[in-house]
């Protein structure tokens, strides 16, 4: 049976006409953090993609236009580290002798070995999303349109933005990234380093 709601959802292009009916209508986003494609999707996917599947219906069964494009997560260190097993090399010096221009684009090479497998598993699961629109963090006009502007007017913005600071080897500058499960399972560490701030009144302004 469920194979079969696959079928007649794929011929009859039920998720495309979900949106394309409810074109003009006020549009619902909803903003979903993209995996890795460098790994298989697992258990650990299933189940938050499931739920991340509801909310977008229940917005749509309102009759919002909800767009659904899935994204690829092609930054942080599993990239990297992929990459270096593949070419036998270990550490930023052995990158920067290798090439820091080619390792990049070796890198670029594999984010996206695993779609095909990502988007057979997806669909498995009955979840709607558009993979043929779907957007990669690597992209330039992703990356810029992310960026926040550090002042708002003659105010400062303030934020929380919290990193570790990962060092692969003791002889490696430490490079500022926040560090996640997985990657201290590949390998990164945290290290501890002397750091000055000054505290600030915050000015306040009205909204009205």
């Amino acid at each position: 049976m469920e194979e079969g709601i696959l079928r007649f959802w794929e011929e009859n292009d039920i998720f495309k006409r979900s949106i394309s009916q409810r074109e003009g209508n006020k549009d619902y986003v909803f903003y979903d953090g993209p995996p890795f494609a460098t790994g298989l999707p697992h258990f650990g996917h299933f189940v938050p993609g499931t739920i991340k599947d509801i909310i977008p219906r229940y917005w749509s069964m309102k009759g919002r236009r909800v767009e659904r494009r899935f994204g690829w997560d092609c930054h942080g260190l599993p990239v990297e580290y992929e990459m270096e097993k593949e070419l036998g090399i270990s550490g930023r010096r052995e990158i920067e002798d290798y090439g820091i221009s080619k390792f990049n684009e070796s890198c670029r090479g594999i984010v996206l070995r695993y779609t095909k497998e990502w988007r057979s598993v997806i669909t498995r699961l009955g979840r709607w999303v558009d993979f043929d629109n779907d957007y990669k963090t690597m992209e330039p006009d992703y990356m810029e349109s992310i960026k926040r502007p550090p002042f708002r007017g003659s105010g400062v913005h303030r934020r929380v933005d919290p990193t570790y600071t990962a060092q692969r080897a003791p002889t490696d500058p430490p490079i500022r990234v926040v560090l996640f499960t997985n990657q201290r399972a590949l390998g990164a560490a945290g290290t501890h380093q002397p750091c000055c701030s000054r505290r600030l009144a915050a000015a306040t302004r009205s909204t009205d």
